[in-house]
């Protein structure tokens, strides 16, 4: 039951990825930053700080690999 809240935390946040990364033509960084800010913020409050600290990690890989140039580099 434990394990289970990790991977709900990342699977949410990778939902919300994949959301995002179907509207990237209208939002810009800001948006997506806030959105996964507020990603990790529910996850916080809903799970605790342990899977939220795991949807972080996600957030800022995927926020890194997605949308931040050069895409789909973990290169800044």
């Amino acid at each position: 039951m434990r394990y289970a809240r990790y991977g709900g935390a990342v699977g949410v946040t990778l939902l919300s990825v994949l959301v995002l990364i179907a509207f990237r033509a209208s939002v810009n960084l800001t948006t997506v930053a806030l959105c996964l800010v507020l990603t990790v913020t529910v996850t916080a409050v809903r799970w605790g700080s342990g899977p939220a600290m795991a949807a972080a990690v996600a957030a800022l890989l995927c926020f890194n690999y997605f949308f931040i140039p050069p895409l789909h580099t973990f290169t800044i």
